[in-house]
């Protein structure tokens, strides 16, 4: 993925400023691993961490400058939580060290409301950085609130967010830092939140995915958003699980082709029922393509020699239930992107040790092949990789009957670090 969100209408990104997690035995405690020391961690050597009371944790990360309040926090919880940690600073610094906080996550905190919100928010005034996924009371009171108090604001996650309508999206308009907006399954959102976006000059990522709602006319106006962001700072862009109907995803992708797309990385149609000549077309026109996810779409190898031809700075390519490709696609691929560090052809079916060889030959950084269910994928293959792709780490051959079990020990001896998941009957994990 690029470092900044991209424009989505498709599966939801979270982002999560983490640190902090719920302990399932102390409600509202902290709980790390003993061999992984952060906020919240009490421990020793050779000892499990111990929980900490929450107001504890939540000072110090406030101390960090980034706050994540445990998942299922209840909204009663939340004020007396924050005001008790404030209280544990050091007095004389208490303005200062609060100033500093820049990200804050009260994701999963279902029951939290307005209020609890406006409270934290009053408290951490320079915040860059706001994550309230899957808080589903939260109201378009609550997006006001955020554009007054919250002038630093960059990035804001809604997904989830129910409640909140275009109404609450318009109050977001004087936020003219605000670049990266995750409002995924916000299913009250319509085509009228579109316009009052195009209206943020510097929204550079955008996630309006599983949006119910929007149709085809306001998912082409995210096109003529790209007309503006896609060739200067957006750089990706995810339709997957579109529900469209073939005529409406084509048209969408054709309404992106005819956009700047030299500057697309990564791009996402999994799922989508798209026709392989309109998908070709579209990957073609971005040359500069570092990710491409097709998981379940009808491709065949003349779309995969295409992308072959059309993107050689590729680094992923997902084909997950692409049924229709064989050997001849993948070694087009292999050989047309020798940069590939991550490849997934699981459930592949009419995979051999020919194509997964060609990977071998032709793709010496190869970190991570999932090949999951292609029962044509023996041994061979194994032995191939062992050699060919010394900066292998994951292996996943599961299902794959024909695998020896010396072949895999073989490949360990070659590359020990790599973790190799192979059929039940073997070893699950190297």
């Amino acid at each position: 993925m690029p470092s900044e969100v991209p424009i989505v209408v498709g599966v939801p990104q979270a982002i999560s400023a983490g640190g902090i997690h719920r302990s399932p035995q102390v409600p509202l405690g902290i709980q790390v691993k003993y061999d992984q020391p952060g906020p919240g961690t009490v421990s020793s050597p050779g000892r499990p961490a111990i929980a900490e009371p929450l107001h504890l944790a939540l000072a110090r990360a406030i101390s960090s400058g980034d706050v994540s309040a445990p998942e299922g926090m209840v909204d009663a919880d939340v004020i007396p939580a924050i005001s008790q940690a404030i209280s544990c600073l050091d007095p004389t610094g208490r303005v200062r060290i609060c100033g500093q906080v820049k990200m804050l996550s009260l994701a999963e905190c279902e029951s939290l409301q307005d209020r609890s919100v406006s409270f934290c928010l009053a408290q951490f005034c320079n915040l860059t950085a706001l994550t309230l996924n899957n808080c589903s009371l939260l109201t378009d009171t609550c997006l006001g609130c955020i554009a007054k108090s919250c002038p630093c604001l960059e990035k804001l996650s809604l997904s989830g967010c129910t409640a909140i309508t275009d109404c609450g999206i318009e109050l977001m308009l004087p936020m003219k830092k605000l670049a990266h907006l995750d409002v995924s399954k916000c299913s009250l959102l319509s085509d009228v939140t579109i316009e009052h976006l195009h209206q943020l000059n510097s929204l550079a990522g955008l996630n309006v995915s599983l949006c119910p709602a929007l149709t085809l006319t306001s998912l082409t106006r995210l096109c003529a958003l790209g007309q503006r962001s896609l060739a200067v700072r957006c750089t990706s862009l995810n339709a997957a699980g579109s529900g469209m109907c073939d005529e409406a995803m084509d048209g969408l992708l054709r309404a992106v082709q005819s956009s700047d797309c030299k500057s697309l990385t990564w791009l996402n149609v999994s799922r989508c029922r798209v026709g392989d000549e309109a998908t070709r077309a579209l990957l073609c026109a971005c040359p500069n393509l570092r990710a491409v996810y097709l998981s379940m779409v009808p491709l065949t190898d003349l779309t995969l020699a295409g992308i072959a031809a059309a993107c050689p700075l590729l680094r992923e390519v997902h084909m997950t239930g692409c049924a229709m490709i064989s050997d001849e696609g993948v070694h087009r691929i292999a050989v047309g992107c020798p940069q590939l560090r991550t490849v997934s052809l699981t459930g592949c079916g009419g995979l051999t040790d020919i194509g997964i060889t060609s990977l071998a030959t032709s793709c010496q950084h190869l970190s991570q092949l999932y090949a999951q269910g292609c029962c044509g994928v023996g041994s061979a293959s194994v032995l191939a990789l062992g050699k060919g792709c010394p900066c292998l780490t994951l292996l996943d051959l599961r299902g794959c009957s024909a695998i020896s079990a010396s072949s895999v020990e073989q490949l360990h001896a070659l590359l020990p670090n790599c973790r190799v998941l192979v059929n039940a009957q073997l070893h699950s994990v190297w």
